[in-house]
């Protein structure tokens, strides 16, 4: 199809990134959100706008936390910096299973599945360049006294 081939493919591609981005936009928020709402992260992310009735603040928070990104990197960075916490958040889950089996999820692959998980996501964390686990590791470390913060009056009431 030559040159218009590679034009759909290019919008196609473009409409489908959109997309992708604007719902893990939306969705970080909302997590900012419930965690206010949980007592984890300040009470104010968990406002809502009188109008619209969205977590107005928490996504503007995301999103100017994704604008200092977007200008302070690269794509290929940030993308190799989001894939590093959604494996840590998927080897996660996958440590857990066994201990929701326990308690009320009944699937007798679970263990299996569990360390078939970790081991996937350990041999994509061993690929990922140096710089990128140095910089979600500060991400982390500095998240760490927020939540130690407010946990600890989570804790209190």
């Amino acid at each position: 199809m030559g040159g218009a081939g590679a034009l759909i493919l290019t919008l196609g591609a473009l409409i489908s990134i959109a997309g992708s981005e604007e719902a893990g936009m939306l969705t970080t928020a909302r997590l900012l959100h419930v965690m206010s709402l949980d007592g984890f992260l300040p009470g104010w992310l968990s406002r809502i706008h009188p109008r619209f009735r969205t977590p107005h603040l928490s996504i503007l928070v995301q999103n100017l936390t994704a604008l200092v990104a977007a200008l302070t990197g690269t794509a290929a960075g940030l993308i190799e910096l989001s894939v590093l916490t959604l494996l840590l958040a998927y080897m996660s889950t996958c440590v857990s299973l066994p201990v929701l089996r326990r308690r009320r999820y009944r699937d007798a692959g679970v263990p299996l599945k569990s360390i078939l998980g970790v081991l996937i996501c350990l041999y994509l964390l061993a690929n990922t360049g140096t710089g990128t686990i140095l910089a979600g590791s500060l991400l982390i470390v500095a998240g760490v006294p927020i939540y130690l913060r407010y946990r600890r009056r989570n804790q209190n009431l």
